[in-house]
């Protein structure tokens, strides 16, 4: 995987080992360049560059969307089963003859 430029958000710091066993701490607003997935698992930083970040966001919204329309999905399923159990509830009672 390519390597990106993050930056270090503000109020954060970020300590990095290092190839040699030293340790570095970087500062809100320092940049760092490391491999793609290390920077985005790291909640202290972002993306340095714009197009970067625009597209970081547009995947998360997406995700985001996808999200919902699973839980709208699952919430219908769950409904139309409910309904279904009360028909089949209803449905005997009503066609019991009456006296």
């Amino acid at each position: 995987m390519a390597k990106k430029r993050f930056v270090v958000r503000e109020g954060f710091h970020f300590r990095l080992v290092q190839e040699d066993g030293r340790e570095k701490i970087y500062s809100e607003g320092d940049i760092v360049e490391l491999e793609q997935a290390e920077g985005t698992a790291t909640h202290q930083l972002e993306y340095a560059d714009e197009k970067d970040r625009a597209a970081a966001f547009k995947a998360e919204i997406d995700a985001h969307a996808a999200k919902q329309q699973a839980t709208a999905i699952g919430q219908a399923q769950a409904l139309a089963q409910a309904l279904s159990t009360l028909q089949m509830a209803i449905a005997p009672a009503s066609a019991a003859p009456q006296a």
